[in-house]
C-alpha cells in the first residue's frame, strides 16, 4: 500500500502517479510501476526510447511486408510456371532443341507429347503438320523458339504476342494471319457444334483428320450413327470424303447430303474458315444420275 508521508492516510489509485515518495521498497515498487521515477519527479516514458522503439517495430514491419511481397510474387510465378507445358515441333534443329530443353529443366517447365496436353506449341517455321494444325485449331500460341530463350533470361514467363511463327510467304499464300487464326480459334472453334463424318480412305489418314476434328471442337461420328440418321438432318453433317469412298458417299449423296474433301478442313483450320463451294466433292453427282 502506498501512503502520504504528510497525512499518513493511503494515496487513491490517481493520486499515487502524482510525485508522492514511495514507502515500498524501490526493487518491489519498480516491479509495480515500471514507468514511476523516484525523487519526486514526473512519472512518465522516456520518449527517446519510445521513439526508438516504434522505429525498430516500424523496420521489423517494413522487413516482414518485403519479405511477404517477395514471397508472394514467387509462389504466384511458381504457379504460373507450374501451368506452363510445352510442346516441341519435330522441325527444330538439335542444337536449338538441346538448348530449350536445358532452359525448360532449370525453370522447372513441364512438356507433353500431346498438342491437347500443352499449353505451348514451339516451331520456327510455318508447316501444316498435324501438331501445328492441332495446336492452331486449338487456339495455342504456336511460338518460335525465342520465347523460351527471352523466359530464361527473364526467369519468368514472358508475354507470347511478340514470338508468334510468322511466314509472311505462307500467310500470303493461304490468305491468313496466324495471330488472327489463333484468336479466332480460342474465341470460337471451327467445328464447335457440328457432327462431322469422314470416310475411311479420306487423306491424310483418317485418324489424322478425326483428331484435327476433336481439337477444332467438332464431334466425330461413326458409319452407324450416319447410316441411321434422319434424310432431313443429313444437311446439318459435315461430310469429308475422297473419290474412292464414292460408293460409300453414294446413298448419302441421293438424299441430298453434301461431301467435301479434306482441304475444307485442313485449309480451314489455317484461315479459320470453310469455304464450302471450294472443296465440294462429287459436285455433278445430280446429273449423273
Amino acid at each position: 500500500m502506498v501512503e502520504n508521508l504528510q497525512t499518513g492516510k493511503p494515496l487513491k489509485r490517481k493520486d499515487q502517479f502524482l510525485g508522492m515518495r514511495c514507502r515500498l521498497p524501490w526493487k518491489k515498487a519498480e516491479k509495480l510501476l515500471p514507468f514511476c521515477k523516484t525523487n519526486d519527479q514526473e512519472i512518465s516514458q522516456d520518449k527517446d526510447s519510445v521513439s526508438s522503439s516504434i522505429a525498430r517495430e516500424h523496420s521489423i514491419l517494413e522487413t516482414n511486408y518485403a519479405f511477404y511481397k517477395q514471397n508472394t510474387k514467387d509462389l504466384r510465378r511458381r504457379k504460373y510456371m507450374a501451368d506452363v507445358r510445352v510442346m516441341f515441333s519435330q522441325h527444330l534443329d538439335s542444337n536449338t532443341l538441346k538448348r530449350q530443353k536445358k532452359i525448360v529443366a532449370r525453370l522447372e517447365l513441364a512438356t507433353a507429347s500431346s498438342i491437347f496436353d500443352a499449353t505451348h506449341f514451339i516451331a520456327d517455321k510455318f508447316a501444316r503438320t498435324r501438331n501445328m494444325l492441332e495446336a492452331m485449331a486449338l487456339g495455342r500460341p504456336v511460338v518460335t523458339h525465342m520465347w523460351l530463350e527471352s523466359c530464361g533470361q527473364a526467369n519468368c514467363l514472358i508475354n507470347e504476342k511478340n514470338y508468334i511463327v510468322r511466314d509472311l510467304k505462307k500467310e500470303k499464300q493461304f490468305c491468313f494471319s496466324m495471330p488472327v487464326s489463333l484468336a479466332y480459334a480460342c474465341q470460337n472453334p471451327l467445328l464447335k457444334g457440328r457432327r462431322v463424318f469422314v470416310t475411311p480412305n479420306t487423306k491424310p489418314d483418317r485418324e489424322v483428320l478425326l483428331s484435327l476434328v476433336k481439337a477444332s471442337s467438332g464431334e466425330p461420328m461413326k458409319m452407324t450413327e450416319i447410316s441411321a440418321i434422319n434424310d432431313d438432318k443429313l444437311l446439318e453433317i459435315l461430310i469429308i470424303s475422297c473419290e474412292e469412298d464414292h460408293a460409300i458417299c453414294h446413298p448419302l449423296l441421293d438424299k441430298g447430303a453434301n461431301v467435301y474433301n479434306s482441304e475444307l478442313l485442313l485449309t480451314g483450320i489455317v484461315i479459320q474458315k470453310l469455304e464450302y463451294e471450294r472443296h465440294v466433292l462429287f459436285a455433278n453427282h445430280a446429273e449423273d444420275l
